[in-house]
């Protein structure tokens, strides 16, 4: 029961304004039906759970003739789901872990003054938001999340700062057996409900980066803010806006911190406006480069 001093996800009780919780589930695909669609993550999901190399190989071997028969999807999808029967599994653990899954990087030039603050504006999909697709480890299932609307940050002076929304997993230690032989111990993740306790998912993150995250990046359709303000000798501030409609991707491994040389791959797509403010100082020029994912400064330079 929430009250006054603490509200959980999605509170409505009335004390305060409700807690949105930062993502909410919109579909959970289970590992063998992801597998039917993105053969790549077959090996990779058997390398994470630690089956050894013979039986990867024999694995894949039916797994493929499964994939390209003629069979209807869903005999395909119970026939490899039935494959991970080949070896047997066993949780030995469980835990929590937190993955903070970066939406946006952006700064402000290194100039005394200088601020770019970050926001964004309506849905242009009837999905809204970000949609964050969060891919499972070992077998695990694959879970795509649309995540709320975030507050505006602000970056100032030469500062450089990452937008991140905070995604809980469960994590299996798992030892994996050929009838009685054990094979290796590896993991199992996927993304896991959120709780009444999970306060902090009232928000998005929005931490402090060193500045060198934001003085180099991609120049590859990126669009340029050129503005030349050495020449003004006044203590003008100027300020300009950027806008995007358009839908951007990408795919990045984030590592899990309590399991070695395992990470979560994720999906990142945008369709939300997102909007950059920029107020820059006269006596300086400077260039920008305005990216998907990322805006970082070649300069400013004084006259």
């Amino acid at each position: 029961m929430c009250n006054a001093a603490k509200h959980r996800p999605g509170c409505m009780c009335g004390f305060g304004p409700p807690y949105l919780a930062s993502y909410s589930p919109t579909n959970v695909t289970e590992w063998a039906e992801e597998v039917l669609n993105r053969p790549a993550l077959a090996r990779r999901g058997l390398q994470e759970m630690a089956w050894d190399e013979e039986s990867i190989e024999e694995f894949l071997g039916l797994y493929l003739e499964i994939r390209n028969s003629d069979l209807p999807r869903e005999t395909r999808i119970s026939r490899i789901r039935e494959l991970l029967g080949l070896r047997k599994k066993v949780e030995e653990s469980v835990s929590e872990e937190w993955i903070n899954v970066p939406l946006y990087r952006f700064g402000a030039p290194a100039v005394k003054g200088a601020s770019v603050e970050y926001s964004e504006g309506e849905s242009t999909a009837k999905s809204g938001g970000w949609i964050v697709k969060v891919f499972g480890v070992g077998s695990g299932d694959t879970t795509t999340l649309q995540v709320n609307k975030s507050k505006t940050f602000v970056a100032n002076d030469g500062t450089c700062k990452i937008v991140s929304v905070p995604v809980k997993l469960r994590v299996a230690r798992i030892a994996v057996y050929d009838s009685a032989r054990l094979i290796g111990r590896g993991c199992d993740a996927q993304v896991a409900p959120i709780s009444d306790g999970d306060n902090h998912l009232k928000g998005r993150v929005c931490r402090s980066v060193p500045a060198g995250h934001c003085v180099s990046g991609p120049t590859d359709g990126a669009e340029i803010l050129d503005v030349g303000l050495s020449g003004d000798t006044s203590n003008a501030v100027h300020h300009d806006r950027r806008s995007w409609e358009s839908d951007v991707a990408n795919e990045l491994s984030l590592k899990l911190g309590k399991v070695l040389n395992v990470s979560a791959l994720v999906s990142i797509k945008r369709s939300r406006r997102l909007e950059l403010s920029f107020a820059l100082p006269a006596g300086h020029d400077y260039l920008g480069y305005l990216c998907p994912g990322v805006t970082w400064w070649q300069r400013p330079t004084s006259a």
